[in-house]
């Protein structure tokens, strides 16, 4: 990965900018550097808003001449990534993240108070930084005519930006330059997966979760119109498995894992894949303390509660939360 890091120090000389090639955790590579310097007029703004951000008390608030020079710190870091990219001749397309520090203007660690002048972090500005540092942009102004938030904004019925053009194999970053679809390090770990497959026992049932259209997060529980009518936190089972097991259709069941087993109404459902059981997520109101006056009333069961922590997924190494191995039996 090819990161620009930007710095703005409280000296107000003007904006360092540096090079790393990375793989996110150590550098691999130190690149160029750049500087833009702060002209005399713009030092006096940021001289001024050092004086008046010592009265801040919201990180957030921009009074007097901060506004000013907040667009001014903006403006600064821009032109020195352009300028920089201009100088060192690197295309756009090959950075990958820029790092925007912004202009100190207060810090008050007991306070838990820090103020930072650089309009970077809101989505639109990031939407603009990409759209105006991206194939298409207008370069802070290295291309004029090119694409910016404000001009997306202003079409409303979109951009024609031309025929599409092939990006392959320039835009890999694989050592090979080509798509690598067997790497080495996937290849290697094939035995162990086997292993991992043919060790497993079989689980008598595969539980997984499922989510119902008026059910999509658990607030919609405690609105009376969205858990009026038949019950919604059941079990699906497939006809052969209910067969096979003693279930019937709107009875109960008992599903049971290595560290708990909940009591559930049984739904005897065609779209279940024999050997595949089926428990609706987000209920169990029941708990003490809980305050929902609709929801208590049907409660339902907390699928997680038979989620067993013993059980982990070979392939990811992660926790397994959807195909969890149950028994289950008539209650």
């Amino acid at each position: 990965m090819r990161a620009i890091g930007l710095m703005s120090g409280t000296s107000l000389d003007g904006v360092d900018v540096a090079l790393v090639v990375t793989d996110g955790e150590t550098d691999q590579e130190l690149g160029p550097t750049g500087y833009r310097a702060y002209a005399p007029a713009e030092r006096e703004i940021l001289r001024r808003a050092l004086a008046e951000g010592r009265s801040l008390e919201d990180r957030t608030s921009r009074p007097g001449v901060l506004a000013e020079a907040e667009a001014l710190v903006t403006r600064a870091h821009a032109e020195a990534v352009t300028g920089f990219l201009r100088e060192e001749g690197i295309a756009r397309e090959k950075i990958d993240v820029v790092g925007f520090h912004g202009q100190t203007v207060l810090h008050r660690p007991e306070a838990r108070l820090t103020g930072q002048l650089g309009d970077g972090p809101g989505p639109r500005r990031l939407i603009d930084l990409m759209l105006r540092l991206g194939n298409f942009g207008d370069g802070f102004g290295l291309a004029p005519g090119g694409v910016t938030l404000e001009s997306v904004a202003a079409s409303p019925h979109g951009l024609e930006l031309g025929r599409l053009t092939a990006s392959l194999p320039e835009s890999l970053r694989t050592a090979s330059g080509r798509i690598e679809l067997a790497p080495e390090r996937i290849l290697a770990d094939l035995p162990r997966l086997d292993a991992w497959i043919e060790a497993g026992p079989a689980p008598q049932l595969s539980l997984i979760g499922r989510r119902e259209v008026r059910s999509m997060n658990s607030w919609l529980h405690n609105l009376p119109s969205m858990v009026k009518g038949r019950e919604r936190c059941t079990l699906e089972v497939a006809p052969t498995d209910a067969a096979r097991l003693g279930l019937r259709h709107g009875g109960a069941a008992r599903v049971e894992s290595r560290i708990a087993s909940v009591v559930v109404p049984v739904e005897v459902s065609e779209r279940m894949t024999p050997g595949v059981v089926s428990l609706a997520h987000g209920w169990g109101h029941d708990l003490p303390g809980v305050k929902l006056s609709v929801a208590t009333r049907r409660p339902g069961v907390n699928a997680n509660l038979v989620v067993d922590d013993a059980e982990v997924d070979g392939p990811s190494g992660t926790s397994v939360l959807s195909g969890v191995s149950v028994r289950v039996s008539p209650a």
